[in-house]
C-alpha cells in the first residue's frame, strides 16, 4: 500500500497507470503458470476468477447474461482502489491477459468496494 502511495506522489496520473498496467503481464503469467488457458471465453473467465480468488484473496464469480462478467463480493485491494483507480486498471489488464480478450473494469469503489470486469468477447472472433 505504501509503495503505491509513494509512486502516486512521484509520478503523474498516467505514468502511475502505465506502471501498474505493465505489471499485469508478469502477474498473469505467474498466476497461470505461463500457460495459455484453453477453452472458450467463458471457461477462461471462470479460470481467471478462480486464479484471482486463489492467489489474490478475491471473492469473485462469473455471471453470464448476454455478456460475461467477473463480479466480486468485495475487493482484495480496497485499501488502495479508492485512492488509485490505476489498480483496477492493472487488474483489468490482468483479466484481459488471462482470458485472452479485452476486459473492461466496472468496479465499485464507493462504500463497499467490489471488483467487476466485463469480458468483451463479442469483439473477438473467439467462441464464447
Amino acid at each position: 500500500m505504501h509503495l503505491v502511495d509513494v509512486f502516486a506522489q512521484a509520478l503523474q496520473g498516467h505514468q502511475l497507470e502505465t506502471l501498474l498496467r505493465r505489471t499485469r503481464r508478469q502477474l498473469a503469467l505467474e498466476l497461470s503458470a505461463g500457460k495459455r488457458l484453453p477453452g472458450r471465453v467463458k471457461a477462461r473467465a471462470i479460470a481467471a476468477s478462480e486464479l484471482m480468488n486463489e492467489h489474490l484473496g478475491a471473492l469473485t464469480h462469473v455471471e453470464s447474461n448476454g455478456s460475461i462478467v467477473i463480479r466480486g463480493a468485495g475487493c482484495p485491494l480496497a485499501a488502495l482502489t479508492g485512492k488509485h483507480r490505476g489498480l483496477c486498471l492493472a487488474m483489468e489488464s490482468l483479466v484481459s491477459e488471462i482470458v485472452g480478450v479485452p476486459a473492461r473494469e466496472c468496479c465499485s469503489r464507493e462504500d463497499c468496494p467490489r471488483c467487476c470486469f466485463e469480458i468483451r468477447a463479442e469483439r473477438s472472433r473467439m467462441p464464447v
